[in-house]
């Protein structure tokens, strides 16, 4: 049980490590479109000559900073949260249903992941494109299924460390 336990925990560090990673790439993202934007307005109202695409990488950007924060707000516990009937249950309770949640919560992202993956496939052998600027697509759907995954991974590591935890201390 001891290895079990010391590799579901050693699973944990390695994700806080990567979801780091991922949050400060999408904090440069952020920043360098940032700078697009402000060449976008700069070039529309200063030469009358926008910057082309800057929309639809817009989207691009946005689909990544989502999909990529996603198991960084699990890891840190910021995601949204309905306590109201959690908190009128027993503690024992409590901790049982936040397992389940954890439980739940992996499958639901695996499922997630198992159907984006079709779209992001066709999408890439077509090397899909905006219809009006020549922006590819398909980065932004493959992202989806990365961020599926990795969201999965975090809810099941999570999990296991709960569950493993809960059984070492008996």
């Amino acid at each position: 049980m001891s290895w079990m336990m010391t590799a579901a925990y050693t699973g944990l560090q390695f994700m806080k490590r990567v979801n780091r990673v991922l949050a400060f790439f999408c904090g440069a993202l952020v920043f360098f479109y940032m700078f697009l934007v402000g060449a976008n307005i700069a070039g529309r109202y200063v030469f009358n000559r926008p910057v082309d695409g800057t929309l639809e990488i817009g989207q691009l950007v946005l689909a990544s900073v989502i999909f990529f924060s996603l198991a960084y707000a699990q890891m840190e516990d910021a995601h949204i949260r309905v306590t109201a009937v959690l908190r009128i249950l027993p503690g024992k309770w409590q901790d049982r249903f936040e397992t389940a949640i954890l439980a739940v919560g992996f499958l639901m992202m695996i499922l997630m992941a198992w159907k984006s993956l079709p779209f992001a496939l066709e999408s890439f052998e077509m090397r899909e494109v905006h219809m009006s600027v020549d922006v590819p697509i398909w980065p932004t759907k493959f992202i989806f299924f990365f961020g599926w995954c990795i969201l999965g991974l975090q809810f099941l590591l999570e999990f296991l460390n709960r569950v493993l935890r809960k059984s070492g201390s008996k």
